[in-house]
């Protein structure tokens, strides 16, 4: 095959035929990223899933070569690539990151220089937490409802003030 012949069929496969039988990568990926984030006690985000998807190509590939395998890799390194981007978009976007407990679990448990940087509001068994480092600073404060958690990651009031906003 040449070059052109792969990068068309990983184009069908990752923009057609896997669309239609699994959904669009984003959510797939996503899904996948919340389980392997379960599964091992860490965080691991869609473009992660991406990766991983590639190296495991790259082992099919040492293990004996497949026409399939180079376009799959091709097709995974497009979607990490995408996905890649949007996280810089997210980076620099004004709206937090919802997490459940099992993702927000992984991420408090990073310590704060492996975090990604962004406002975050992670579910507890007893309420929520926000977390804003956008600025390299790590402020985090607990909340009884997702609302109020929010508020505050939108600058609606200072933690003190909460209950005379009420």
């Amino acid at each position: 095959m040449k070059r052109a012949e792969i990068l068309d069929a990983a184009k069908k496969c990752v923009c057609q035929d896997r669309n239609e039988q699994y959904g669009s990568p984003e959510d797939n990926f996503g899904k996948i990223a919340e389980l392997w984030s379960a599964y091992r006690g860490e965080l691991f985000l869609k473009r992660d899933v991406a990766m991983m998807m590639a190296l495991v190509k790259i082992a099919r590939i040492y293990a004996g070569e497949s026409e399939d395998s180079y376009i799959d890799l091709a097709g995974y390194a497009a979607c990490g690539g995408e996905l890649a981007s949007e996280e810089k978009k997210e980076e620099t976007s004004s709206d937090p990151l919802v997490m459940n407990r099992s993702l927000g679990k992984q991420f408090l448990a990073r310590g704060r220089e492996d975090a990604p940087r962004g406002r975050f509001c992670i579910a507890t068994k007893k309420g929520w937490i926000g977390i804003d480092n956008t600025s390299g600073d790590y402020w985090m404060e607990e909340f009884k409802t997702r609302e109020e958690c929010l508020d505050w990651l939108d600058g609606k009031f200072e933690v003190g003030d909460k209950e005379e906003n009420k």
